[in-house]
């Protein structure tokens, strides 16, 4: 079979470009054989290299850019098929040829922040720090998604919507972070910050130390990206999400692949992956890193035993390892996270009975149980008698005193 001839355009300086790149090549790498010209600046992408491509018979493009409106309207005019690893352009909708989008869950990414940063304490105020682009300051598409999933996740858990900074002057200059340094200074402590970036994030730092604030004791700071060349040599180590690019990545290829080889042109999609995980490191660290990882195993276990969760869910919720996850839940509570579970819903199970009237099998279907009558038999079998005598017992103590 004749290799497909592909155009790409990732800038590998980036640390999500080189992640972008690697899933790229590990889906050629995995049998799909590709004749592959990178890009690597948006100036070396344009109109004309358009055109040279497609002299050259190239059969799609992968792209994270597109150089200047040349090249733009090269590409819309283009019968190609084109993936952006980018979110969706709202002008490239109309194309004629398939056109697919692959890009960060961003309201994922926020979500899994405030998940994170709530999890660590009791917070007086939480903030959000945006990423700008351009002369005239704009908020980046995937600021506004994280700062989103952010507020959201802040506000279903009972928790008030987080004060956000935006830069009126150039990103990372000496008056920003004076600006940034009385913005933190104004809010009550401690307080956790989401940054819309890790070198967002570096600007939160240097504006904390600028206003003589601890990191982390009464600021918490939290990036995006895990580029580990800022994150681990910073002061302190500074803890990021870490986005799926690879995925993203290795995604993005499968699409192009079935693009390219569609007798007909099949409509592209539009595709988000979420973030793989956190990366801890002194930012945060209010505690123990084992207590932190535990009271969040909590957390999640609380807000969702009714969903049949396992310890497989609560282990992806941490984004780290079975065995870490479980070490440090038997450090702390002398128990595995699946006994933790059990433990959980059963106490649940007997402040329903105690404090209401509601059914067993409301009660059951309640907890996570997957019938009224799996939850009976393992009550008896935890605490030799019957739901019905429990609560009968439990309810006629307050007329005993």
């Amino acid at each position: 079979m004749k290799p497909y001839v592909v155009w790409s355009t990732v800038q590998i300086e980036k640390h999500s470009g080189r992640d972008i790149l690697s899933g790229i090549f590990s889906f050629v790498e995995a049998g799909h054989p590709w004749r592959f010209r990178l890009v690597q600046q948006p100036d070396g992408f344009t109109a004309e290299n358009v055109k040279a491509a497609e002299k050259e018979g190239v059969d799609g493009f992968l792209l994270t850019f597109f150089g200047d409106d040349s090249a733009f309207e090269a590409l819309k005019r283009s019968c190609c098929p084109i993936v952006f690893t980018c979110p969706t352009i709202p002008h490239f909708r109309p194309r004629s040829a398939p056109t697919a989008f692959v890009w960060n869950d961003n309201d994922a990414i926020g979500d899994m922040g405030a998940n994170y940063l709530s999890g660590l304490g009791n917070f007086r105020s939480f903030g959000f720090v945006h990423s700008l682009y351009g002369a005239e300051r704009h908020v980046h598409g995937y600021s506004e998604g994280r700062l989103h999933g952010f507020a959201k996740t802040l506000r279903d858990s009972g928790l008030a919507n987080p004060k956000v900074f935006t830069a009126r002057h150039d990103q990372g200059s000496q008056e920003d972070v004076e600006e940034l340094a009385a913005w933190l200074g104004k809010i009550p402590k401690p307080m956790a910050v989401m940054a819309a970036s890790d070198w967002r994030a570096m600007h939160v730092l240097a504006a904390a130390e600028q206003a003589g604030l601890d990191v982390p004791h009464q600021v918490a700071v939290l990036g995006v990206d895990n580029d580990e060349l800022l994150t681990t040599h910073c002061t302190p180590p500074l803890t990021s999400i870490q986005p799926g690019h690879f995925e993203i990545g290795f995604k993005a290829a499968a699409e192009l692949e079935r693009l390219m080889s569609a007798r007909r042109c099949p409509p592209g999609r539009s595709m988000s992956v979420a973030p793989s995980r956190i990366v801890e490191r002194e930012s945060t660290r209010l505690t123990m890193p084992g207590a932190a990882l535990v009271e969040r195993a909590k957390k999640f276990i609380r807000q969702n035993m009714a969903m049949g969760i396992t310890t497989t869910d609560v282990v992806a919720h941490l984004g780290c390892s079975r065995n870490l996850a479980d070490l440090r839940y038997k450090e702390i509570e002398g128990i595995t996270i699946r006994a933790a579970i059990e433990k959980i819903r059963m106490d649940e199970v007997r402040r329903l009975l105690k404090s209401t009237r509601r059914p067993m099998t409301a009660i059951a279907k309640q907890c996570g149980f997957r019938s009224p009558c799996h939850l009976s038999h393992l009550f008896r079998q935890r605490f030799g008698v019957s739901m019905s005598g429990w609560r009968e017992s439990a309810q006629s103590e307050p007329s005993r005193r």
